[in-house]
């Protein structure tokens, strides 16, 4: 969550903010979207993950997205970031746990 609040304080259009968001997208989605269920440890490790990335703040920094402004020469390369952050497996399953609540 610290990063996350870190990434908040850079501007919307700040390409290395979502890179840095992509980085840590991916890492959370290795980390949670694998089986560990035969290593307790690991599982426990998972689960501690799991537990923080519930929390509201969390998911509510997790889950922003910049105001895109048209004709800005990173729009493109800042879509292509966005559009690879929502493919995570992770990303999807709280967006969906979101729009159910």
């Amino acid at each position: 969550r610290d990063v996350l609040e870190c990434l908040v304080l850079l501007s919307d259009q700040d390409l290395q903010r979502w890179k840095t968001h992509l980085h840590l997208n991916r890492l959370l989605d290795q980390l949670l979207c694998v089986d560990v269920s035969s290593d307790s440890l690991a599982l426990a490790l998972q689960t501690r993950i799991r537990d923080a990335t519930q929390e509201r703040e969390f998911l509510t920094l997790l889950m922003q997205r910049p105001v895109m402004e048209e004709g800005s020469p990173r729009s493109y390369d800042l879509s292509k970031i966005l559009v690879e952050i929502d493919n995570f497996d992770l990303v999807k399953q709280l967006s969906a746990r979101s729009q159910k609540a």
